[in-house]
């Protein structure tokens, strides 16, 4: 995010190269699903720019991928290697029965850190 706004990479070849080179790394993880990684990649550049009532995030772009291959196909540690080296805020939680049941899913403020 921080390179395109800032206006380090001024070339729109660049910009596009960079481009191209995101999206068939995704590809990689979503099996050779163009229209996955277009998503996937604008959920990945998205950013939230407000709140309302300290709850609700305004402006992320949200993305929910269905009819995944199963667990032992890779997908999902492929995509969270993936999210990992590209953001520093990622965390996987499977979604077992018992995590959905005994997990809390909503983030709370580390004042430590000022993280979620």
């Amino acid at each position: 995010r921080g390179l395109f706004r800032s206006g380090s990479i001024r070339d729109n070849r660049v910009r596009g190269v960079i481009r191209s080179e995101m999206v068939s790394l995704i590809k990689e993880c979503v099996e050779g699903d163009p229209v996955a990684a277009e998503f996937i990649l604008l959920h990945l550049i998205s950013h939230i720019y407000g709140r309302k009532d300290e709850i609700m995030a305004i402006g992320k772009f949200a993305v929910n991928l269905t009819k995944c291959p199963n667990k032992s196909s890779g997908f999902v540690d492929c995509l969270s290697t993936l999210f990992s080296s590209v953001s520093e805020k990622t965390f996987l939680l499977p979604l077992t029965i018992s995590n959905l049941n005994n997990s809390t899913l909503i983030p709370v403020l580390c004042v430590d850190t000022t993280a979620y």
